[in-house]
């Protein structure tokens, strides 16, 4: 007894230790560790395997053999709490930037000597010197050709343990000027760092200071799995248990796949398990196993508002039962879709794990007549009435967008009027709508004639308009200013098709079909022109086949979306073995998983407005619309689209 995995203090001490996370792996070397110069935020609750993952990740041994990409990886693991100013968090920085270089087989002895005469001489530095020092070392990787991936576990606890001892003000003001420092460093063309985080909450919504640094935006974000019956099979092997099929699939219901939580139901297994099926048995073993998962059971029903307990109180009792004739209430719905999210309930509304619900019925009254029913945690209310509030403004600047859009439409008002009452009485729109299936042709000439037929009344001079607002927040000033006039139309056109357009029921591909002629043209027009003109480019030779014929990339004139993934590869190729980090660093910062996701968005829901329709699923909904013009414009926030993608490709040059 407590021999196996599941009684060691920490998870993962060797990298037979870790099971599971393949595909996420694999995700994690070609963001973080690979050619693109990408940070990623595992995002999960309590008991997920976070830290497990980011432990087993900073194992030599993984990065050697798992994460083996040819490029050099330093990973700082960095301890983040404790600072009480921004002086100590900088020497907490240096600190764990000089283990890891101490400790890296792969760094050369001059960069170590280095390293160690910057750190010995740290304690009498000021803030100033000591952040240039930082910035040094950082550079100095970035000159030996390392990548710098600094790993950040548990980021939503940093603003709560920066600063502890210190008033409130002090601890905001570190966590601003820390979240800032972090920022500053990524982007920067003198180094490569790059971050590998874990939170229980988006970054974006950690805190205040985060999201003013901007520091949330450097992140694209991964939620983790539940284990699977097969992993969840294999760690209970790992735990020296040999059970019964019908044994396992019990401890995964008990655990629901959290990782955390299995471990306590190894762990009670072994001790003790149940003598029988009976209700008692079952009872007394869920007692057990909820007995040593108590922290991580306690932070699930912390972490959740009071909608959310209701909902759970309700479920665990047996008050509410939910059902296709019985849906949830619609009270309830956003507790229930939040639940959702965090893999606490199933669509069905059973809870993910028994010991759980258990949990929820058997130990929250207790807590809760010790505590005050509905006492939270202070940082709890606060991060809920921030989140209520940024909900708030969204809902508030979508009003006064579409207000101020709807003063931009007056002007031709009467014409839309006409052509609304037209497309709702033409009988080639009628009857192509009534239709479930379409060929290639007939889609062709429905798309031709709703566009055709909007500018006959419709006739847009982008020369006399200004930006639209509904492209405010997705598009920047900067950006529409350096569009040419015809792309400005082209857009101008899109969105005011779709305005008029999305009243109706009608299959949307006519305006989808506009968006997608617009990507091609900027791509075309834009980022092809640039890439084409790279000299490494011009020297490849790498050939492009299209509509039969077959000729050096550089020599063709367009190219289909199809084509750019293609392109891109051949030119990371190329500039990878130019040695131009700098190019190669501004290839990494737009070429990454968002944009691939973007492309292949645009690129899936532009052939489905093009081509034929084969059954009624083919039909293009507003909703695909709202995605596609996502993709390509952007959503509010820091993401700015493949539009903004193509542009920046276009700027691209070589040393």
């Amino acid at each position: 007894m407590g021999k196996g995995l599941c009684y060691k203090r920490y998870p993962v001490r060797e990298a037979e230790d870790f099971v599971g996370r393949e595909d996420l792996i694999w995700k994690i070397q070609d963001s973080v560790f690979g050619t693109y110069s990408n940070s990623m935020a595992l995002i999960g609750e309590d008991g997920t395997g976070k830290s497990s993952l980011m432990q087993y990740l900073a194992l030599w041994e993984t990065r050697e053999k798992l994460l083996d990409t040819g490029i050099q990886n330093l990973v700082v693991p960095m301890n983040h709490g404790g600072a009480r100013d921004f002086r100590e968090f900088l020497l907490l920085f240096h600190e764990a930037i000089y283990e890891a270089i101490r400790t890296c087989p792969i760094m050369s002895d001059e960069v170590k000597t280095y390293s160690r005469h910057i750190y010995d001489e740290l304690a009498e530095d000021r803030e100033r010197r000591l952040a240039s020092q930082l910035k040094d070392i950082l550079q100095r990787l970035y000159e030996e050709e390392v990548v710098t991936v600094i790993m950040l576990d548990d980021i939503d606890q940093l603003t709560r343990r920066l600063g502890k001892g210190t008033g409130d003000q002090q601890r905001r003001e570190l966590a601003e000027r820390s979240f800032a420092f972090l920022r500053s460093l990524v982007g920067n063309t003198t180094m490569d760092v790059r971050y590998l985080t874990t939170s229980r909450k988006a970054i974006e919504s950690v805190s205040r200071e985060c999201a003013e640094s901007g520091f949330s935006g450097v992140f694209m974000s991964e939620s983790l799995s539940l284990f699977t019956s097969e992993e969840g099979k294999t760690y209970m092997e790992r735990c020296g248990l040999t059970l019964k099929e019908k044994d396992q699939e019990w401890l995964m219901r008990v655990s629901g796949g959290i990782p955390g939580l299995l471990r306590s139901a190894c762990r009670s297994w072994e001790e003790q398990a149940p003598t029988d099926e009976g209700q008692e048995a079952v009872e007394a073993f869920h007692h057990k196993v909820a007995k040593d998962a108590h922290g991580i059971l306690r932070t699930h029903w912390e972490s959740s508002d009071e909608e959310e307990k209701e909902l759970f109180r309700k479920l665990a009792g047996g008050e509410l039962k939910i059902s296709r004739r019985s849906p949830v209430p619609e009270a309830m719905e956003p507790a229930f879709r939040l639940a959702l999210e965090r893999k606490l309930l199933q669509e069905d509304g059973t809870f993910t794990s028994e010991v759980f619900r258990w949990f929820v019925e058997k130990e929250t009254p207790l807590l809760e007549r010790q505590e005050g029913h509905g006492n939270r945690t202070s940082e709890w209310k606060e991060a809920m009435e921030l989140y209520r509030k940024s909900a708030q403004m969204q809902q508030e600047s979508a009003e006064k967008v579409e207000q101020a859009y709807q003063l931009l439409l007056e002007q031709t008002q009467m014409l839309l009027n006409r052509f609304a009452s037209t497309v709702a009485g033409d009988e080639l729109i009628r009857k192509t709508n009534a239709r479930e299936t379409l060929t290639d042709e007939e889609k062709e000439t429905y798309n031709r004639h709703v566009v055709n037929l909007f500018r006959q009344y419709v006739h847009i001079n982008a020369a006399d308009l200004a930006m639209p607002p509904t492209l405010k927040n997705r598009v920047s000033r900067d950006l529409w200013e350096g569009l040419n006039e015809s792309v400005r139309q082209s857009l101008l056109e899109a969105e005011m098709l779709r305005t008029i357009y999305t009243e109706t029921d009608n299959d949307q591909s006519p305006v989808g079909v506009l968006y997608g002629t617009l990507a091609e043209t900027v791509m075309n027009q834009i980022a092809f022109q640039g890439l084409r003109r790279l000299p490494m480019m011009q020297r490849s030779g790498k050939t492009l086949e299209r509509e039969g014929k077959e000729k050096p990339v550089a020599q063709w004139e367009s190219i289909y979306l199809g084509n750019l993934k293609y392109i891109l590869g051949i030119c990371t190729e190329e500039v990878y073995k130019s040695g131009d980090r700098r190019l190669m660093n501004q290839l990494k910062a737009i070429r990454n998983n968002d944009f691939d996701a973007r492309l292949d968005t645009v690129r899936t829901i532009r052939n489905r407005c093009s081509h034929e329709k084969k059954t009624a699923e083919d039909r293009v909904s507003r909703e695909d619309l709202d995605i596609m013009r996502d993709a390509l414009l952007g959503n509010y926030g820091e993401d700015t689209g493949l539009l903004a993608d193509l542009i920046h490709l276009g700027e691209l040059r070589a040393s």
